[in-house]
């Protein structure tokens, strides 16, 4: 998190803290997607870019100790409505985490088409229409259809 720069006031009243203390504001971030909290995103976006360009790239982009970003937990859980803001206010849809696994992966591995749908369609308007992104894979060599597969998913 850039030094100084804080999104939230104090921690929401819906995610729960850890048994290691209290979460960092990033981890509350990550939180607020994950548990569908879309006012709650929405508050920390319009803080952080009235704080300019730079601080809504940071804001939309945090990552929690996993290497999560919003985009992978709002994806992976079915938020579809926190996924298409985030990809609005420029959450980068190619960042893996720290097991190698991209937004996409979360989304195919949870049965989520809209999110996965949302996230491969922007994917491929940064990359021209080149599906090479949508390969990525994970640390252990699956690509989002792997995991699409690994979880019985039938929409995605």
């Amino acid at each position: 998190m850039k030094e100084g720069v804080l999104f939230l006031e104090k921690p929401p009243h819906t995610i729960q803290h850890n048994t290691m203390g209290d979460l960092s504001e990033e981890e509350r971030m990550v939180g607020l997607a994950k548990n569908g909290a879309l006012a709650g995103v929405r508050q920390v976006l319009s803080r952080a870019e009235e704080s300019g360009a730079e601080s809504l790239a940071i804001a939309v982009n945090v990552v929690d100790p996993a290497g999560n970003t919003m985009l992978h937990a709002a994806a992976g859980a079915g938020h579809h409505e926190i996924v298409r803001l985030l990809i609005e206010k420029g959450a980068k849809v190619e960042v893996q985490n720290n097991t190698g696994q991209t937004p996409l992966h979360c989304a195919a591995a949870s049965d989520e088409s809209q999110c996965a749908t949302l996230i491969a369609s922007r994917m491929l308007e940064l990359s021209g229409g080149d599906t090479k992104p949508l390969l990525f894979e994970n640390s252990v060599g699956g690509t989002a259809l792997h995991s699409a597969a690994a979880s019985g998913s039938i929409a995605v």
